[in-house]
């Protein structure tokens, strides 16, 4: 398997329940335009299953680490990588191996999908 960040140690992947009062606090505090923030609140709620099911208590979008290098500016807020099976898709697809990014707070992953989303133009 591909590791993007081989020299952050790899860490057992864990499933935080993070209530989405706390992470929905988090969005409304980055210093994104509302339009961003909004779709940031969307992926968030769709990849952590409302809150159920944050990637080691940081990782509230699923950024992987295993299919290149993130913008530098995140290269000392993602602090390990951890491995975990994707979830089958309706379709059947999925079901792979992936790299997961741990950011050393939760804020620098609400970060960090504020600064993708607002990257594909919203």
């Amino acid at each position: 398997m591909n590791n993007s960040y081989p020299e952050k140690p790899e860490v057992p992947f864990k499933k935080v329940h993070i209530e989405m009062g706390v992470i929905i606090a988090a969005i409304k505090a980055a210093n994104y335009p509302i339009e961003v923030k909004r779709s940031a609140y969307v992926i968030a709620r769709n990849e952590t299953s409302n809150g159920k099911s944050v990637i080691n208590g940081t990782n509230i979008c699923g950024g992987q680490g295993d299919s290149g290098r993130w913008p530098s500016k995140f290269d000392d807020k993602i602090i390990a990588t951890c491995i975990k099976r994707e979830n089958k898709r309706v379709d059947g697809s999925g079901g792979d191996i992936r790299r997961f990014l741990v950011f050393d707070k939760l804020m620098n992953g609400v970060i960090f999908l504020c600064d993708r989303v607002e990257a594909k133009g919203i």
